[in-house]
């Protein structure tokens, strides 16, 4: 399973792709426009968007490639993106704390859009 992670700071990439590593996913990190955005996010089971650290270019992007790919979080942190990780590659879908709509979107294949606390 390949999980690309949109935006973030820099400082992220190696720990992520340590932490990726050790649980095996497969994981790219992309924090700004590159030649090989549209291949890479094309090729990517799950898009993890940090909505407050990536260009709106980006984010165009992923939900022109697959919208039902894309995870949006709106925190920042390093433990929240590993917490969505862990939930994906634990149950293959999202499932705390989101509302039963929003669980029935991602199983029909929309994008789920997810407010943290």
């Amino acid at each position: 399973m390949t999980v690309v992670v949109l935006g973030g700071h820099d400082r992220f990439k190696n720990q992520l792709e340590q932490y990726s590593k050790k649980i095996g996913v497969k994981l790219k990190f992309i924090n700004k426009w590159c030649p090989y955005a549209f291949h890479t996010l094309n090729s990517a089971d799950y898009i993890i968007v940090i909505t407050g650290c990536v260009s709106h270019e980006l984010v165009n992007l992923a939900k022109i490639i697959d919208k039902t790919k894309c995870i949006f979080c709106h925190k920042k942190g390093l433990c929240e993106i590993k917490k969505i990780i862990d939930e994906i590659k634990n149950s293959n879908k999202i499932s705390i704390p989101i509302e039963n709509e929003m669980q029935n979107k991602l199983q029909e294949g929309r994008c789920l859009e997810r407010e943290t606390k």
